[in-house]
């Protein structure tokens, strides 16, 4: 029987277009700039961090949300401990 590969949430988020991807986690794990084909939606559930773009930095307190559209090379610097964070991706069929 061949090994099955474990796909990575980013390869999950963009595996199925036309779908909506939900997911949470205490971002223990730091991503590398990336984008994918769907927008995201992230909620900073306690602390603080920053969004950074290849142009920008956007301040992220606690209980905020932040809308990156998709395509858009990002990543999330957490300045502070993050209790969570809460990501949707969102079709781009949808809008």
């Amino acid at each position: 029987m061949p090994a099955s590969k474990t796909l990575s949430f980013l390869e999950k988020v963009n595996q199925y277009p036309k779908t909506t991807y939900i997911y949470h986690t205490k971002i223990e794990e730091r991503l590398a700039m990336h984008s994918h084909n769907k927008h995201q939606l992230t909620y900073v559930e306690g602390g603080m961090a920053y969004l950074k773009t290849n142009d920008n930095s956007y301040f992220l307190p606690a209980r905020h949300y932040v809308w990156i559209p998709a395509g858009m090379e990002h990543f999330i610097d957490l300045k502070t401990q993050v209790s969570m964070i809460r990501n949707i991706y969102i079709s781009q069929l949808i809008f």
